[in-house]
């Protein structure tokens, strides 16, 4: 059998013990590696099944709206034991994705889902974060064409945190234009 070489790697990312890196080698394509099971080992890599779909990952970037984003290491995050991470088709439809060593891969939230109690649905993602209490935060773009900010918790429905156009909390007046105009610290 023929074996894969590293050809280039993305800054990685750590969390106590574990660590998770996006890499890619000429024979393979991308990946998503991780010791979250004591060694490391592909979490995610080009090729492998989508959960739920007869298809499977081409690449783990933005895609659609947010594919020209500027921050080019925003594809994934590691808490604690788990790795959330952007994934897309060969039909270049996106989706978020929970990786843990006992459960595998999951969707969170993929194209054309159906946001809760609404008619919109999610056409590109970005940032995935993976949060203290289990969730998954990320940035969406709508049907309607919009930006927003979204958590899931695990396991649970999504619920948006703020959406472009909507008013801000604390009796903030300026309607938010694109959700990444704003700072938040």
């Amino acid at each position: 059998g023929t074996s894969a070489n590293y050809a280039s790697f993305a800054p990685p990312l750590i969390y106590n013990h574990h660590v998770a890196y996006l890499s890619s080698s000429r024979l393979q394509g991308l990946g998503i590696f991780s010791n979250l099971t004591g060694k490391i080992q592909p979490a995610a890599y080009y090729n492998t099944n989508l959960p739920g779909k007869n298809d499977s990952f081409s690449s783990f970037t933005p895609s659609g709206y947010y594919e020209s984003s500027p921050n080019k290491h925003d594809e994934l995050s590691l808490w604690r034991n788990r790795i959330a991470f952007l994934g897309n088709d060969y039909s270049d439809q996106g989706g978020v994705y929970l990786y843990t060593a006992a459960d595998g891969i999951t969707p969170v939230a993929t194209f054309n889902m159906q946001l809760p109690k609404s008619t919109l649905h999610f056409k590109s993602f970005a940032y995935p974060t993976a949060l203290a209490n289990n969730g998954i935060a990320f940035l969406a773009y709508t049907s309607n064409q919009q930006t927003g900010l979204y958590k899931k918790n695990s396991p649970g429905t999504i619920v948006p945190l703020g959406q472009a156009g909507a008013p801000m909390p604390n009796d903030i007046k300026k309607k938010m234009t694109n959700i990444t105009d704003y700072s938040f610290s």
